[in-house]
């Protein structure tokens, strides 16, 4: 295939064109990927040596010769583009329009315990029971939930805003072995407390060791 490279612009940006090879999206087994293409165009508009690409989300999109606008998702759809330019004449290339956004992160609420599956923290949305004394839901219990006693919302704390980079920080440190795999996953799916339609049990002494969450010594105006 005489068709080497590819080029992409940023956003808004597109007219100002960047020129990349095939071969520098390639994977592990010599085939052009999407996900390697990704990954380039985060390097690319990130100035940051370390930028994990996963923590980027990246929407690709290109004019096919229909002048339709298409959206690029897989391998396979980019081998697809590339080769409706392949074929024509060799002043034509395929050009993308890439969009780069950070990942909305998930709250830490890292002085919450799940009173459920135990989990701690509690990572996104934790359910805060109205009528009942110090009671917390991961979102996984809370679906599990079948009763109509416990009344819930939804509640993040202000006083653990400014927390937040410094948790998520210690978490990804935890988890750095297996981030990708096991990005904010839970971590436990064992329900060591049987959710009836009734009740729940609270166990204190969960929720006093978050307390000291990875370590982090916390004011006692935050830990109280």
């Amino acid at each position: 295939m005489s068709f080497g490279c590819i080029v992409f612009g940023i956003g808004s940006h597109s007219n100002k064109m960047h020129r990349v090879r095939l071969s520098h999206i390639h994977d592990v087994e010599g085939q052009v990927s999407y996900k390697c293409l990704a990954e380039y165009v985060v390097r690319y508009t990130v100035p940051d040596p370390n930028v994990i690409s996963e923590d980027y989300d990246v929407v690709c999109t290109y004019y096919d010769i229909d002048n339709d606008c298409i959206t690029i998702s897989s391998s396979e759809e980019l081998m697809d583009a590339i080769g409706q330019f392949s074929s024509k004449a060799s002043n034509s290339c395929l050009r993308i329009t890439a969009n780069v956004a950070r990942k909305k992160r998930p709250f830490l609420h890292c002085l919450h315990t799940c009173d459920g599956c135990k989990c701690s923290p509690i990572i996104g949305i934790r359910y805060h029971a109205r009528n009942m004394p110090d009671l917390d839901f991961c979102s996984t219990c809370r679906e599990k939930y079948q009763g109509t006693d416990i009344y819930f919302q939804v509640e993040e704390l202000e006083r653990d805003r400014p927390w937040q980079n410094l948790w998520h920080q210690k978490w990804a440190e935890i988890n750095s072995d297996d981030l990708t795999a096991r990005q904010w996953a839970r971590l436990s799916d064992d329900s060591s407390v049987k959710i009836s339609s009734t009740s729940a049990t609270v166990d204190k002494s969960s929720k006093e060791s978050s307390k000291s969450f990875l370590g982090i010594k916390l004011p006692s105006a935050i830990a109280a």
